[in-house]
């Protein structure tokens, strides 16, 4: 017969530490339930004097007379062991595919702190992709330079060179990093303009960190993100007032692959999907910039054509020509 085991007070308080650590958001008597299960003896009485003692003598726990969505650790950050798989499965799907050196470190750091308490079991959350920009010792250095200026707010002097060789140099204010396809990118907002561009990582030539801070980070952020929106992939409107000067595309994707575009309804949040009587989709978006989204268009072939603008009407219908002389 198992018994409920008598300790001292000091290891009790230490229990239920570790249960709230170990299973934060639990409410008073879901936590006292966790405790008796764990055959601590323990009463309701004498857990409310402890959780008192937490909030009051140790300051573990938030001081509020009613804590409604339970008891977490005060400006202590616990993860319960059930959500450490979940963690590292996530952290060696940036670590291991999308090669970012910030979380190979911290994987690494999690698993040896934490090896007694994660399953050797196999990962069950993976990326497929092999046509990803490898990483070196530079992008690494370049990195880490981009993620301190992140954190700090502050600038960034760099020099970048476009695909076609052209270097610039500019001072940068880093918002923040996105995989995207095959590569990283910094969403940057350019010094002394409220204008944002997308810099792919392994194109900087050199970065240092500056000394100017961005006193606008957090608008300059929102900002970014909703530039961010209006756009395909990382062509997007590099201000607000390009944002709104926007034109409508329309494209017609034949009844064949519909259903696999409607499977992808959330693809980009201002776009309109509409079946038209004979099966195919209208698949409306209002864009700044157009490149990519017509690169897009164009992978389906003949399974999806523009209908407006004119213009690009124009343009698709040119290119379809100068591809078939190629054939020929």
């Amino acid at each position: 017969m198992n018994r409920k085991q008598i300790i001292s007070k000091e290891e009790k308080i230490g229990i239920i530490i570790r249960t709230i650590a170990n299973n934060p958001g639990l409410t008073r008597d879901e936590l006292l339930a966790k405790l008796q299960e764990n055959k601590l003896a323990i009463s309701l009485r004498s857990l409310s004097e402890s959780i008192k003692e937490l909030k009051c003598d140790y300051k573990l726990l938030p001081n509020n007379s009613k804590l409604k969505n339970g008891y977490y650790l005060d400006n202590i950050i616990s993860i319960p062991k059930t959500d450490l798989s979940i963690l590292t499965n996530a952290l060696n799907s940036f670590a291991q595919h999308l090669r970012d050196e910030a979380s190979i470190e911290t994987y690494k750091r999690i698993v040896e702190y934490a090896k007694n308490h994660i399953s050797n079991e196999a990962i069950h959350t993976m990326i497929r992709e092999t046509n990803i920009i490898e990483s070196n010792d530079i992008i690494v250095k370049h990195s880490k330079v981009i993620d301190k200026a992140i954190s700090s707010k502050m600038s960034i002097l760099v020099t970048y060179k476009s695909p076609r060789g052209q270097e610039t140099k500019s001072t940068l204010f880093p918002m923040f990093k996105i995989f995207y396809i095959r590569a990283w990118y910094v969403i940057c907002k350019l010094k002394d303009l409220n204008l944002f561009h997308p810099y792919r990582l392994d194109r900087f030539i050199n970065i240092n960190l500056g000394n100017i801070l961005n006193k606008k980070y957090k608008s300059d952020y929102k900002l970014a993100t909703e530039l961010l929106s209006h756009g395909w992939g990382m062509s997007f409107p590099d201000s607000k007032m390009k944002a709104c000067e926007g034109r409508e595309y329309v494209v017609i994707f034949d009844k064949s692959i519909a259903p696999y575009i409607v499977e992808g309804k959330l693809r980009h949040q201002n776009a309109k999907l509409r079946y038209l009587p004979n099966g195919n989709l209208e698949f409306s978006i209002k864009l700044s910039d157009p490149w990519e989204f017509c690169h897009w268009i164009r992978s389906f072939g003949s399974l999806a054509w523009f209908i407006k603008p004119k213009e690009i009407v124009d343009i698709e219908i040119k290119d379809l020509k100068n591809k078939v002389a190629r054939y020929n």
